[in-house]
This record gives structure tokens, C-alpha cells and sequence, in this order.
């Protein structure tokens, strides 16, 4: 599967006097309600920590497969040094809907991170208090994804020497989505 795009769509925001502007941020806004209430959906069917379960198999495919098309446009059938890992990431970062820093990139580390994510900006639509129990679960499901996330990549890059970690998440008040790998050479 490839997430690539030749525009057929674009005539048609054109017919509906849409700009793509207009369209990226109605796509946003959609992506973030989606993610809302495919969680409480669950969360209602099967329970907290049952949904919790499903909500992170979910954002691990979408890494993955964002990873996997990465390796497939960048022609890279295998990854054996951490340059070449993180080459896929940066990729992968580019394609992704938060906007991806890098502000550490060396032999050995890579630290990027999310200044802006859709989250934050179009969450507040579906409720006004952050601290509500529905937007405070969901919020904190979606933190503890960034580290499945970054799971995902180091497990379908197959390099397996690097570690990762989460070390700060807007969800929870700080400034910046930090991801970090590290190598483990």
C-alpha cells in the first residue's frame, strides 16, 4: 500500500469552491474527530482499558505503514546503520500530520520535535474542558501513542539496534512532542 497521490480530488474542491488550504484544514479536523470518537466508541463497547488496547494496535499500523512506504520510496530493502534509520524517519516525519523539528541529529541520536499537531488545535472543537473525564482519557491515550508510534518505526524499519524514548508531550502541558532514538552502537 502506498499513500501516494496524483490530485484526482482536485477538481473537485475546485467545483465546490474549496481551496486546498481550506480542504487540508476540514481533513484535519475530520482526522482529529475520527480519532476522538473511534476511541470513545470503543472505550463504550469494550471498555477503558480494552479500548486502550485497540487505539494503540491502530496508531502502531498507521506508523508502520507510514515507515513501510518511507523504506519503499526511499528504495531501501533493509536497514543496517543508523544513518539509514534515520534517513526513513525524517521521511516518514515529512508525511506524517504534525509538523516534525528535528533539533538533535547525530552519529548516534536523533531527537525530533512535534511543535504543532492537529490534536491540540482541533480537540478543543469536540470539548471545551480539557480536564473533562471523555477528552482527558482520550487525550492521554493519544500521549502514551507517541511511544507505540516510535515503536512501530524501530520494529518495521527492522533496525534493531536503537532505543527510544518519549520525553515530553503536549497532550500533558509541555511545549514540544519530544521523540527520541537513540543508537544502541
Amino acid at each position: 500500500m502506498s499513500f501516494q497521490y496524483e490530485g484526482k480530488m482536485f477538481p473537485i474542491y475546485e467545483k465546490q469552491g474549496t481551496s486546498l488550504v481550506d480542504q487540508i484544514g476540514k481533513d484535519h479536523i475530520f482526522m482529529v474527530a475520527c480519532d476522538y470518537f473511534f476511541f470513545n466508541a470503543c472505550k463504550e463497547i469494550v471498555g477503558l482499558e480494552n479500548a486502550r488496547e485497540i487505539y494503540f494496535r491502530v496508531w502502531y499500523n498507521l506508523a508502520a505503514i507510514n515507515i513501510a512506504n518511507a523504506m519503499q520510496e526511499l528504495g531501501i530493502k533493509e536497514v543496517k546503520d543508523f544513518k539509514t534509520f534515520k534517513e526513513i524517519v525524517k521521511f516518514g516525519y515529512a508525511k506524517a500530520p504534525c509538523y516534525h523539528e528535528i533539533v538533535k541529529d547525530s552519529d548516534t541520536r536523533l531527537i525530533a520535535d512535534i511543535t504543532w499537531c492537529p490534536y491540540l488545535e482541533f480537540g478543543k472543537l469536540f470539548f471545551q474542558d480539557p480536564t473533562d473525564k471523555e477528552a482527558s482519557e482520550w487525550i492521554k491515550a493519544a500521549a502514551e501513542a507517541l511511544s507505540v508510534c516510535n515503536k512501530a518505526v524501530v520494529e518495521t524499519a527492522g533496525f534493531k539496534n536503537v532505543s527510544h524514548k518519549v520525553e515530553s508531550c503536549m497532550c500533558l502541558g509541555e511545549k514540544t512532542c519530544r521523540k527520541v532514538f537513540e543508537s544502541n552502537k
